[in-house]
């Protein structure tokens, strides 16, 4: 087989995603070009195809070569009918209009956030401060089936102020442990070298302290000069004034 048929069932599975079901809704974009493989010998890359989910309504891509390669994704048996096709795709778009309001309130509410937050570190930032200590609560937002890697910021605090820029462990051990936040941090803190990060490249996430890998869920503790913009903190303080 060297395409698909609209309707054409396929699935996807790997170790962190469940046997999900797809349905093929629509051919391949006009214009999308063969490409060629050269780690798999010059083999074809065939065009991909859009597919929606059943379970899900999220919709992706899949092409023959992914099929046939080494990743996840599996021909199914059978051919869905064209008013199942035509269901999913309403499905699909209904999901996806959802989530685009769904994120156009939360950037308006993240907008009102930071303006409420930025008043409070005016009062809340001592004099001659150049830094902002902070923790961060991370959650894994990874995914492998489109081999994504990435997390999402659940909860800020701000620990504590630095009158330098200087970025050093021993300080943020220091501020962690003398903080709110002590208990909850003390992993982190008592972790010794294997929770201290040096990601200082090009999409690096800097220095940082984190008991766990970059992508994993879990705190983090970084220092963030002021210089480049205090809205992570403005973010932290109306986050806990909203909780209060």
């Amino acid at each position: 087989m060297t395409n698909f048929v609209i309707g054409t069932r396929v699935s996807y599975s790997d170790m962190a995603n469940p046997h999900s079901v797809a349905v093929v809704v629509g051919d391949a974009p006009d214009g999308q070009s063969q490409t060629y493989s050269i780690s798999q010998g010059m083999k074809l890359n065939q065009p991909s195809v859009p597919v929606v989910f059943i379970d899900s309504y999220r919709k992706s891509n899949v092409s023959m070569t992914a099929i046939e390669g080494p990743g996840g994704w599996q021909l199914e048996d059978g051919i869905e009918t064209a008013e199942t096709v035509a269901e999913l795709i309403t499905k699909s778009d209904e999901r996806l209009n959802s989530v685009r309001a769904n994120n156009e309130a939360r950037a308006e509410l993240r907008v009102q956030r930071i303006k409420i937050g930025e008043a409070l570190l005016a009062e809340a930032m001592p004099a001659g401060t150049r830094a902002i200590i902070l923790a961060e609560l991370e959650q894994d937002d990874s995914d492998t089936m489109s081999d994504y890697h990435a997390t999402k910021t659940t909860k800020r605090v701000v620990l504590g102020y630095s009158k330098h820029t200087r970025r050093l462990f021993s300080e943020l051990r220091k501020v962690a442990a003398s903080s709110s936040m002590a208990e909850t941090l003390a992993e982190i803190v008592d972790a010794g070298a294997s929770a201290e990060h040096r990601e200082d490249y090009s999409m690096g996430h800097g220095l940082y302290l984190k008991a766990s890998g970059r992508y994993s869920s879990g705190w983090t503790i970084r220092k963030s000069p002021v210089k480049y913009g205090t809205t992570d903190a403005a973010l932290a303080l109306a986050e806990a004034n909203a909780a209060s």
